[in-house]
């Protein structure tokens, strides 16, 4: 379980989106980008020394459905201690 100071951040990972010019290339009716790339949560312990050269902290990364608030906070309470900000 992580602690401490932990910073959160998303991205995708995955295939790339399909090539300019076809008709399913680009972003959808909702400007969502249309791809078959798989959302992913990753988390980051900051160390306590940051002294150049100190290792960096321990990190964790998990593929969730979705980035909505309630699939984050599932990855969270599991990857996550309570007393960590």
């Amino acid at each position: 379980m992580l602690d401490g100071t932990v910073e959160i951040d998303h991205f995708h990972l995955g295939k790339s989106p399909k090539a300019a010019g076809s008709p399913t290339s680009g972003t959808g009716p909702e400007m969502s980008a249309n791809t078959e790339k798989a959302p992913v949560m990753a988390m980051v312990q900051r160390p306590t020394d940051v002294t150049p050269g100190t290792p960096a902290g321990d990190v964790r990364a998990a593929v969730v459905t979705d980035l909505s608030a309630r699939a984050n906070q599932r990855v969270i309470e599991a990857q996550i201690e309570s007393r960590a900000h």
